[in-house]
Order: structure tokens, then sequence, then C-alpha cells
């Protein structure tokens, strides 16, 4: 197998459709739609419902690909 890693960075966007408490208190996760994203953040006070959002981040991607040529996508779970 082949293991490969890719940095990228990605912006995300779309308007807070759900604000609320983390288990341990403290952060609040934002419910990001379209894309559904779970966001923590330490912080929301100037966050509000319906509001637009862009959060620009870079993410390792990892993946392993058997030698003969079908990806493993752990992605779709």
């Amino acid at each position: 197998m082949i293991h490969k890693e890719n940095n990228q960075k990605i912006t995300f966007s779309g308007n807070v459709v759900e604000i609320r408490d983390c288990k341990d208190g403290n952060c609040l996760k934002i419910l990001l739609k379209p894309e559904y994203l779970n966001i923590h953040m330490n912080s929301s006070s100037e966050i509000h419902l319906g509001d637009q959002l862009e959060i620009n981040c870079e993410v390792k991607i990892v993946s392993t690909v058997p030698s003969i040529g079908i990806a493993n996508n752990d992605l779709d779970e």
C-alpha cells in the first residue's frame, strides 16, 4: 500500500443555522450550512443565527491507496 499525505488550504462558507454549547462548556458548536460543518469556537458573542461565515483553514488529507490502484476513501464515513 502507498500512504499519501497532502496539505490543502480550503475555504468553507455558509450561513449559521445552529449554535449550541459544547459538552465541556468551553466552546460553542456552530453548524454551518450548506456544508453542514460542526465548528468549535471559544467565543461567538458576535456570531448570530443566519450570519454568513467564511472559514479559511489548512487541512491534511491522508489516504491509503492499495498497490492495485483502488482508493480507500475514508471521508465518506
